[in-house]
């Protein structure tokens, strides 16, 4: 209040007064917290009844949506400048500068041999590594965009497969705050991954054997950070695989009563907003037995820098690291909806 005082003058403070009498509303500075917050609800509401679903999956251009549609993944790039790149790969040198690691020179990975949070024989570095590069990807205003289009695509597609909304959205506005409220969530793409065992790992980013998968729309969304192949050597490959009808056979036989369900039930399906954690961990999203990552039915994509890879939940993937690598992170992001206001 004091500040918005200061420096003015009589004439404008009566000015001010008498646009507040002629009915104009008063600037935020004059405003206490809560008429505040009120006053931004209140035009938030009126900015999301102004647009409808049809209107948000415009976001995501047809020919993607047909290729996501056809194989349950779809990559697009957000057209870095030499700039953007530029500073990208300045973010990757600075990070592990204190390594005494260049990450585009092979021989100096072996400088940090000793610091357990890095993989030298890899170039990985093995935990969270939430660089500027990933925050400047992951925020990046295409992604955003995409991921509305997507996902308003997705509801309007459940909607019209089962007559009504997925469990937890109970109308259109709740409908379309599940698409424009999102949650951002960083963390390294290789997972333990690699390690003197294991090279590669393949799941599915849900509990398909509980049931309920099927009815909440929930597609993943990776920003790569680093490119798949460093000096025409390949340094991890990422393959999908369609395996919904599988599980929709899966869960009728077990309504049907002729296959053995779990001997754990999830109480209820996946709803909105979902749990902070994952929707499961660790065995629990092992792939359908029979899923083949090298046949007829696999798909991926060749990712570099800058290139959004968003795939359906019910697409089981598979990736594979290689001894000659560069550190790669990815960025996910997801739906959420508020409860009340």
């Amino acid at each position: 209040m004091q500040n918005s005082f200061d420096g003015s003058t009589v004439e404008f403070m009566r000015s001010l007064l008498m646009r507040m009498y002629a009915g104009e509303s008063a600037p935020a500075q004059l405003l206490c917290v809560d008429t505040i917050r009120q006053q931004r609800r209140a035009e938030y509401t009126r900015l999301l009844r102004s647009v409808s679903l049809e209107q948000l999956m415009t976001c995501l251009p047809e020919p993607l949506w047909q290729h996501y549609m056809s194989t349950k993944w779809l990559k697009t790039g957000l057209a870095l400048t030499s700039k953007e790149k530029r500073m990208l790969a300045l973010c990757h040198r600075v990070s592990f500068a204190e390594l005494g690691v260049n990450p585009t020179d092979r021989t100096t990975w072996q400088h940090a041999r000793h610091v357990t949070n890095y993989d030298w024989s890899y170039g990985w570095q093995r935990w969270l590594c939430h660089s500027q590069a990933q925050l400047y990807l992951a925020t990046h205003p295409a992604v955003y965009r995409l991921y509305v289009g997507l996902y308003a695509r997705l509801l309007l597609r459940q909607r019209a497969r089962h007559g009504s909304w997925p469990p937890g959205v109970n109308d259109e506005e709740h409908a379309k705050r599940c698409c424009v409220e999102l949650r951002l969530q960083l963390y390294n793409n290789k997972l333990a991954l690699p390690s003197s065992t294991e090279h590669s790992f393949s799941h599915l980013d849900c509990d398909w054997v509980r049931g309920g998968c099927t009815e909440t729309p929930a597609p993943q969304c990776v920003v790569a950070t680093s490119p798949q192949h460093v000096d025409n050597q390949r340094v991890y490959t990422v393959r999908f695989v369609d395996v919904e009808d599988e599980v929709i056979r899966h869960e009728q036989q077990v309504s049907n009563g002729d296959a053995p369900a779990a001997t754990w039930k999830r109480p209820a399906p996946y709803h909105l907003p979902r749990e902070r954690h994952g929707a499961s961990v660790g065995m629990a999203r092992r792939e359908p037995a029979g899923t083949d990552f090298s046949g007829a039915h696999s798909s991926g994509p060749e990712l570099d820098v800058g290139d959004v890879l968003f795939f359906d939940h019910l697409a089981a993937h598979s990736r594979r690291s290689w001894r000659l690598g560069f550190t790669a992170c990815r960025t996910r992001v997801w739906t959420r909806s508020l409860r009340g206001s």
